[in-house]
């Protein structure tokens, strides 16, 4: 992936009338999470999954709920231990790297 992004980190996006549609039909429906889907659907985090490890070329995706959960995730992934020594960058929000739960 080459592309540069020139948009704006502190300002997002409007959401496109189709993402919000999306959206309210997941509220609508009540299952918002990846454990309560009905026999044989599948949940929309992991068709999220699904489709985003395919744009990236990656053969597994999981779709978490905050940067330090996805933080502490790849630490355990790579086999960081509890009281091992990362370094991270700074350009954060404090509590994100703070006291990661391995």
């Amino acid at each position: 992936m080459n592309d540069v992004f020139l948009g704006n980190f502190t300002q997002q996006e409007p959401i496109l009338d189709e993402g919000i549609a999306a959206a309210l039909a997941v509220l609508l429906h009540g299952r918002l999470h990846r454990y309560n889907e009905v026999e044989g659907e599948v949940a929309e985090a992991a068709m999220l999954e699904k489709e985003f490890a395919a744009q990236v070329g990656a053969k597994y995706c999981l779709a978490v709920a905050s940067g330090r959960y996805a933080l502490a995730t790849a630490l355990r992934a790579v086999g960081v231990k509890s009281g091992g020594k990362v370094l991270t960058n700074a350009f954060t929000l404090s509590p994100v790297p703070g006291r990661l739960p391995l």
